[in-house]
């Protein structure tokens, strides 16, 4: 079991990474990432927004989408969320395509 000072270390840190991620602040953020013990998120993820965030190119991050499904990245949190049928979906049947109901609900 984690001890609560460790517990306090790695949260500390967490934070800083975020906070370092958010205002763009790169460089603090990849030495902290390389000279930690700990790894807060799948190195597909980080590749990610890189992709994403930094560069915007939005086709590297499709791929990386089709990664990280092919490698059941999303499978935890689909399990997760609940089912619900939408009014407008293709198996109700009243089905009306992009009705307002759904884009607001």
């Amino acid at each position: 079991m984690e001890s609560y000072a460790l517990h306090k270390e790695k949260l500390a840190l967490f934070v800083c990474l975020k906070h370092f991620r958010q205002r763009g602040l790169l460089e603090p953020f990849h030495a902290l990432t390389q000279r930690s013990p700990f790894s807060f998120e799948h190195p597909l993820l980080s590749r990610l927004h890189d992709e994403l965030v930094t560069k915007a190119d939005f086709s590297a991050a499709e791929l990386l989408l089709e990664e990280a499904a092919q490698l059941n990245l999303f499978d935890e949190f689909i399990r997760t969320c609940p089912y619900k049928l939408l009014p407008c979906s293709p198996f109700s049947p009243f089905f009306i395509p992009f009705c307002s109901s759904c884009l607001f609900s």
